[in-house]
């Protein structure tokens, strides 16, 4: 393509919405190029096909290979952040591939003592790891709200070991205190099960056994109980509203339909 020429989808680039959200670029044989994320979707992508004198040789060699482009709209930038990096892991990119590193993502971690911590992890993500989160805000917000609803300690394990009393967070609900026996080892089992399944999408159906047992605790009149059930409740509603995208492994099929 000569340098002279505009980029046939320079166009198609200004037409795009000043949303936030996901681009992706294609070659002539319909192969995806390239991922990338933006609060702005026209300003990003009309940056590619402007002057090439502003590419490096690397991004100005994939524009000329791009002959499509595809759109995401996202609600809000960290949504585009957290589905770029979705899209990345998936579908691997080729200009991607020496781009990205999972270790720049902050996760929210579940650890495997038997009684298990809850704590922020930046690194190459394992099997306790959820995530990844937009920024280490997000992560820290979610540990709250997670200790709202199940009560798992944050911290370390050496001092779980060595606590002769509760500390500060039991008393304002936010651990149920494993360190001095006042959880055994069955029960707290079941909040930290209860944890993994919330966190690895099965939100509804951990919000309905929570309620379940409200009720159940009502009923016998334990009011307290019935009261700190509520409250998990509504933490898990609050960790749901503030993820919008769908960090599940799992495929789905939208339709969108409209009526003139």
């Amino acid at each position: 393509m000569a340098s002279c020429q505009p980029h046939p989808l320079q166009k198609t680039a200004a037409a795009l919405p000043d949303k936030p959200g996901v681009y992706r670029f294609f070659d002539r044989g319909d192969v995806l190029l390239y991922v990338g994320k933006a609060g702005s979707l026209r300003k990003r992508v009309r940056s590619y096909f402007g002057s090439r004198s502003r590419l490096t040789p690397r991004i100005a060699m994939m524009v000329d290979e791009t002959v499509r482009l595809e759109t995401t709209i996202t609600p809000t930038a960290d949504d585009a952040l957290l589905l770029e990096n979705d899209q990345i892991k998936a579908l691997r990119p080729r200009y991607n591939i020496l781009f990205r590193d999972d270790s720049t993502y902050p996760y929210l971690k579940i650890s495997a003592h038997r009684y298990a911590r809850l704590a922020f992890y930046r690194g190459k993500p394992d099997a306790g790891c959820f995530g990844p989160f937009p920024n280490s805000r997000a992560v820290k917000e979610s540990i709250r709200l997670l200790q709202r609803a199940f009560r798992l300690r944050t911290c370390s394990d050496a001092m779980l070991a060595n606590r002769s009393r509760p500390c500060m967070l039991y008393q304002i609900g936010r651990c149920s205190a494993p360190c001095v026996g006042l959880i055994d080892e069955p029960e707290y089992g079941k909040d930290v099960a209860a944890a993994r399944a919330f966190m690895r999408g099965s939100s509804s159906q951990v919000s309905a056994d929570l309620a379940a047992q409200m009720e159940q605790a009502s009923a016998a009149r334990d009011y307290e109980r019935a009261a700190r059930l509520r409250d998990s409740i509504n933490a898990l509603a609050e960790v749901r509203r503030r993820s919008a995208v769908s960090g599940g492994a799992a495929d789905a099929d939208f339709i969108g339909a409209h009526c003139a």
